[in-house]
């Protein structure tokens, strides 16, 4: 698969389908929708997703204590 550039999911799909197997996209939703996000690597990107929302909003969390700290810092060096 590497040499030729492409993922396990497409060359087992599309280029190297058996006759028996190459009405695929013609199939049932269920074995459709495994079969694209096979080739698509979605779950590859879902996971990203998640992954990044989950840092954004620790990052949010962390900005907004830091933000409390600073308000509290300069109230203190006020008085």
């Amino acid at each position: 698969p590497l040499l030729l550039g492409v993922s396990k999911a497409v060359l087992e799909s599309v280029i190297c389908c058996h006759q028996e197997e190459s009405s695929w996209p013609i199939e049932g939703s269920k074995e459709l929708k495994t079969r694209f996000d096979a080739i698509f690597e979605s779950t590859r990107y879902t996971k990203a997703l998640e992954a990044i929302t989950k840092q954004k909003n620790a990052l949010k969390s962390r900005a907004k204590d830091l933000a409390g700290d600073l308000k509290g810092l300069t109230a203190d060096r006020r008085q």
